[in-house]
């Protein structure tokens, strides 16, 4: 819950979910997540013309502390998310190989994975691999700039404090990790200043431990192509 709750409106809140039946819970024990990588081509049926990439890397879960979660965060807004990320600059800016390139983190309790996703013609399709390859090998050899380290802080930042200000995405916001057992604090200022605290070089490790030699590559096609 977020925003003006009254105590009163609470106890009547649980009332109700107290009055909720539970099921039964079967223990389960299950295999540990591997993860294999692999390719995979899939031809869709649909009328737009663009051919779709998705790079799958194994990454942390939600089991490490929150200075390794927000550091791989970080990594993320450097790499691959808004028009001044590396892989906009390069496959977009630089080379037009792409409609639209992007990464996103992936966090569970038990796994998490590395998503970089790109929309392109299919004459551009392994132009583009090689292209992210490129700029992969580039930040784990020649690491990062601080301007790229400084601005991609100041956008997470922004974004949480944005999504602290609206009721309704605060209580998604530590809802949602709560659920998903990624919850690490509901202090933002504890958050902003464990942000503050992280050195280039924790960014440029978290760089080198994601980018391994497996991964998953699935590359979606129209018929015609």
């Amino acid at each position: 819950m977020s925003g003006d709750v009254k105590e009163d409106m609470l106890h009547d809140i649980v009332k109700i979910l107290e009055n909720i039946g539970f099921g039964k819970t079967v223990e389960k024990k299950t295999q540990p997540i591997m993860f294999n990588g692999g390719i995979n081509y899939i031809p869709i049926h649909s009328q737009e013309y663009q051919s779709h990439m998705c790079i799958l890397f194994p990454a942390i879960s939600s089991d490490v502390p929150m200075r390794e979660y927000y550091t791989y965060y970080i990594m993320s807004h450097l790499f691959g998310v808004g028009r001044n990320s590396r892989l906009n600059k390069v496959l977009r800016e630089e080379r037009g190989l792409v409609y639209n390139i992007q990464s996103h983190p992936i966090v569970f309790e038990e796994v998490g994975l590395f998503r970089i996703l790109a929309s392109t013609g299919k004459e551009n399709l392994w132009d583009v691999h090689s292209a992210i390859m490129e700029v992969i090998e580039s930040v784990k050899e020649v690491g990062i700039t601080l301007d790229e380290f400084n601005r991609s802080k100041r956008v997470l930042k922004s974004e949480i404090i944005f999504l602290t200000e609206n009721t309704i995405q605060r209580m998604f916001f530590f809802g949602q990790e709560e659920l998903l057992g990624i919850h690490k604090s509901s202090d933002v200022d504890k958050i902003l200043e464990t942000i503050d605290a992280i050195d280039v070089w924790e960014v440029e490790n978290t760089l080198k431990g994601i980018f391994d030699d497996i991964y998953s590559l699935t590359v979606t096609i129209p018929p015609q192509c």
